[in-house]
This record gives C-alpha cells, structure tokens and sequence, in this order.
C-alpha cells in the first residue's frame, strides 16, 4: 500500500537518528541521495538501506534526489529499500513529464512525490504555480512545495534545493493546496517548531517536512528537543484545523 507522509523528517543519517524522529511521532523519513552539490546530510544508497531496514513497514521511507537518469533513480531506489521517491529535482532543470512516467511504471509499488518550488517571496504566479500543479497530476501520488535558494559552497554558487530554512508564499502554496485536490500536498521550506502550527493553519496541506528547522545549531544532527516541538506542534495544527 502506498502512503504520504504526514510529518517528514528529512535529512536522516543513521537508524538511531530515524528511530529518534519515529519516537517523536514522525511517520516519514527523508533520506538525501545523489544530490547535485555537496551536503553534510547526504548519505549513500548502503546507509539508506541500513535505515529502511530498521524501521517499521510502517514508515515512509522517503528516497530524495535531485537526479533525472531513470535508470539510476530505480537501481536506487530498489537497493536502498525505500517504500517511497521524492523526486527534487532542480526547477531550472526540469524533469519531463515522460521521465517520470517511465519512473512510475518502473516502479509500481512505490509512491512518487514531486518538488514544486515556489518563490520565496511575496513576488510570485498563483495561477503559473497552479498550472505547473495540475500538469503533474497523472504521473505523481502527491506532490511537495519546497524553497530553493542560492547558496556558497566550497567556493561556488549552487543552486540549493530543500534545507534552505527560507520560507515560501504561503498564499501560492495554499492556492496549489486547492487547485489539486484531492492530491496530497506536502509543505516544506523554513518550517521551524515555532511557525508550523501557522502554517498548517494557512495552507492547510496534507502534510510537512521539515530539515533545517530541526536541527542542532551549526550542526546537521537533529536536535530531539527541537523534533518533539515539530511533531507536537504539527499534530495539534492537523488536529484543530480539520486538516485530513
């Protein structure tokens, strides 16, 4: 049976930080793999396994890439053992709509979510945004709202993909919610224990994810005080809002 995640924790490194994340409350787990720039949370497909096979059937495993090779994304996602692939790729660097249909009938059991990236800014198309949604409706299980951002790396500018703290037009967000349902949407992109409530509460998505917000200062271990709030906060926000 395919399923979405509620509440993501992405950036998960080893099964003992999984299980922390399971422990709080989190059903699904984001795990960073063949990503275009360097990342102190990326992890190989052999540590991805290590993890899916620790934790309960219950949980998303989620395999996150920002590869386009077909034939890489399935041989991974087979030897990792995930139950499910977030593909995120790069906006600039769009993955046609065939692509992931042949990714989908490679892989029938698995759920497939993809990457929106809406702007960080007040600036912004609902309608543009709405239209990209809608054309992604027949390939994909769900779909997420992420931020990206610029960032330097190792002395160069990289385009960065989730886990850039920043947050996105919620008001686009929201008209995306509306605009696919009853697709799940997942929001991402600066959440943080302190915001999450409201942004459940303003977009009203199936479910979140969050990376940078939870982790310890300066480093990207995740900070279990820091996962406890997210979790509270998001269950609370779900259950107020009559958010299903």
């Amino acid at each position: 049976m395919k399923r979405i995640p509620r509440i993501q924790i992405a950036g998960i490194k080893s099964p003992e930080e999984a299980q922390l994340c399971i422990d709080a409350g989190a059903d699904g787990l984001g795990l960073l793999l063949m990503l275009d720039y360097p990342r102190g949370d990326a992890i190989s497909v052999t540590q991805a396994r290590a993890i899916a096979d620790a934790v309960p059937e219950s949980i998303c495993t989620v395999l996150i890439t920002h590869s386009t090779a077909l034939d890489e994304i399935v041989a991974s996602v087979r030897r990792a053992g995930v139950n499910t692939l977030q593909i995120h790729n790069d906006s600039c660097n769009e993955m046609p709509l065939s692509r992931i249909a042949d990714i989908r009938q490679a892989l029938p059991d698995i759920a497939i979510i993809k990457v929106l990236h809406i702007p960080a800014s007040v600036a912004g198309n609902s309608e543009y945004a709405c239209a990209q949604a809608r054309a992604l409706l027949p390939y994909v299980d769900a779909l997420i709202l992420d931020s990206q951002a610029t960032e330097h790396i190792d002395g160069r500018d990289y385009r960065t993909l989730g886990g850039t703290g920043c947050l996105n037009n919620w008001d686009i967000a929201g008209a995306i919610v509306s605009a696919v349902a009853p697709c799940p949407v997942v929001h991402a992109g600066g959440l943080t224990p302190d915001n999450v409530y409201a942004a459940i509460a303003a977009i009203r998505p199936y479910g979140v994810d969050v990376n940078s917000g939870v982790r310890k200062n300066g480093f990207v271990d995740k900070d279990p005080q820091k996962v406890r709030a997210f979790v509270e906060q998001a269950k609370s926000a779900f259950a107020n809002t009559g958010t299903v």
